[in-house]
């Protein structure tokens, strides 16, 4: 490898610059080697450990970081009232969208693996558990920012789903109840009755087990949800065009909520448990019965539907259906 004469250079001045700046950086600021593999080499060459790709993206992003600081005040460009205001787009947003989508879309199986092993590996690493989640976090910060628990964007969240086609939502639907029935819904259910807190999943599960018995798994497609009813559905059979709802966990209530002195009487315990013990269980309660709840059974009341409490309520109006 040619090379120019570097015999100007002060050895002990570039090693403690690159103990704070990238390989990249030092090769800029002392115009030596065109390429950085010539540069590694030719650090090597002179006794110079050359850094790692992570000590490398370290430097550069700290760089980077000063730099937008001095110029604009804030961490990253993406940062700058400009580029806020430009996302705010409807064009900039649909391109970015499909940009992200193409990307995901075109990632091998390898990389899709090695992405999901790296996100196990760190939360491992950091809290001990590969599939660690800060619910609590969530729903704290939820709550602050938006002044309730359970917060969903759902106006943005129709806009999305009404851009899809029906073949679209079919295709998301039938991944997700795939996922659930030969992984994370197992996973989920072992987990909750571990912990004590399986009730909602142990009923879905025996509502499962015997609507396999009544038709086929490929008719079968759980969480669901579409245009017409845009929640997460406990189960749809698409032969019957049937949603069922499954309410048997304590956050639903024992009924329907109608405003009910019996219904105010149970919002009322549950505000008294969580000025006691504290925690976003009992607010979260509070706004699936009294809000939740009821949007999403008016919204059912134009589908053909089940709506239930138990497991026994659901079977027989499943079969009373059926006959």
């Amino acid at each position: 490898m040619n090379r120019k004469d570097y015999s100007y250079i002060d050895w002990d001045e570039l090693k403690e610059y690159y103990k704070t700046h990238s390989t990249n950086q030092l090769r800029l600021n002392y115009k030596i080697c065109k390429s950085k593999n010539d540069l590694l080499e030719f650090l090597r060459e002179h006794g110079v450990v050359p850094h790692s790709k992570e000590e490398d993206h370290k430097f550069a992003l700290e760089i980077s970081k000063n730099t937008c600081m001095e110029h604009w005040g804030v961490e990253s460009p993406l940062q700058t009232k400009q580029a806020r205001d430009a996302r705010k787009s409807p064009e900039v947003l649909a391109d970015v969208n499909l940009k992200i989508s193409k990307s995901l879309s075109n990632r091998s199986t390898e990389a899709k693996r090695l992405s999901i092993e790296k996100g196990k590996k760190t939360r491992l690493e950091k809290y001990g558990d590969e599939n660690y989640c800060n619910s609590e976090k969530i729903f704290q910060t939820k709550l602050e920012k938006y002044g309730n628990g359970d917060y969903h964007n759902t106006e943005k969240f129709k806009e999305t789903m009404s851009l899809k086609s029906e073949e679209e939502l079919n295709k998301i639907n039938e991944k997700r109840s795939n996922s659930m029935i030969n992984g994370g819904y197992a996973k989920g259910v072992a987990t909750k009755i571990e912990r004590g807190n399986a009730n909602s999943s142990v009923a879905e599960n025996t509502v499962y087990d015997y609507l396999i018995t009544k038709f086929d798994k490929s008719d079968i497609i759980q969480q669901y949800k579409s245009k017409r009813y845009p929640h997460h559905c406990d189960f749809y059979i698409k032969s019957l065009d049937l949603f069922i709802e499954l309410n048997c966990y304590w956050t639903h209530g024992p009924h329907l909520y109608t405003g009910s002195d019996e219904d105010n009487e149970i919002i009322s315990r549950w505000q008294k448990l969580y000025d006691k013990r504290g925690g976003g269980n009992y607010l979260n309660a509070i706004n699936i019965f009294t809000i939740k709840d009821p949007e999403k059974y008016r919204c059912l009341q134009k589908l053909n539907h089940i709506w239930a409490y138990s497991v026994d309520d659901c079977i027989n109006q499943l079969n009373s259906l059926l006959n």
